[in-house]
């Protein structure tokens, strides 16, 4: 059955492109045969003049349709093609974000390797990065690999998020181990003035705590309702953490 469906899209394509040439009517046939993994009709959609940067009426390209689908071998050939590989989707999220936020390592390395941007921008959801949702989500291949590529560790979204402020948020220690290995500033603060180590209090995760202490974390640091961290500590009433900040000085 799946050989049949196969031949008649194939069928279907080569008569459409025969037709009207690249037309919107050829370029549906080859974003459904993308999302079902068909390489072969992708190649002789471009053979034949197909645009390898089309975007559908909804404003998604081609090669958001082989991310998708997780389809990298089709990925490969668009971006070998010449597929940018900075393209946005409908929402305006640079590929390389979704990629990164989907945890697709494959996929995203070979986006850097076709210079997609590793600093790109989300504009609808803050600014975030590719890093800070990788962080975010757990991707320690795909933080490291970001990082390695010019991934700003420290870059904030328009709230004052950072990769390290996300995954402290989800009580990912790996991750915050990486970041601050790569050089991530602990004592940045968000716009509501809380920095990891707040955010680890409000979280009652004492392990991270300790950890943030350990390497560097301010004790005495305020919010913007001067609140202190110890303040925080004793208003959610964990002994463990009040005592770690006293040791580390807090007042």
């Amino acid at each position: 059955m799946k050989n049949i469906i196969r031949m008649l899209a194939k069928i279907a394509l080569l008569l459409i492109m025969m037709w009207v040439g690249s037309s919107n009517a050829g370029n549906n046939v080859i974003i459904t045969s993308i999302k079902n993994g068909e390489q072969t009709l992708a190649v002789e959609y471009l053979d034949k003049g197909g645009d390898v940067n089309f975007k559908d009426g909804e404003g998604n390209a081609l090669l958001f349709y082989a991310l998708v689908s997780k389809n990298l071998k089709v990925a490969k050939l668009l971006l070998n093609r010449g597929a940018n590989p900075n393209v946005k989707n409908k929402f305006g999220s640079p590929i390389l974000v979704t990629a990164a936020g989907s945890g697709y390592t494959d996929i995203v390395k070979l986006l850097l390797k076709k210079g997609a941007d590793s600093n790109a921008r989300f504009a609808r959801y803050d600014n975030v990065t590719p890093l800070m949702l990788a962080a975010q989500d757990g991707y320690a291949d795909i933080v490291d690999m970001l990082i390695k590529n010019g991934a700003e560790v420290n870059a904030e979204t328009d709230n004052g998020d950072t990769a390290l402020i996300a995954a402290t948020a989800k009580g990912n220690l790996p991750i915050i181990k990486l970041l601050v290995k790569k050089g991530a500033k602990i004592d940045i603060r968000s716009e509501s003035g809380y920095s990891a180590l707040f955010i680890a209090i409000s979280e009652d995760n004492e392990e991270i705590v300790d950890y943030l202490l350990e390497n560097g974390a301010n004790p005495n640091l305020t919010d913007d309702n001067n609140d202190t961290a110890l303040k925080l500590a004793k208003r959610l009433k964990n002994p463990y953490i009040i005592q770690a900040l006293q040791k580390a000085g807090a007042k």
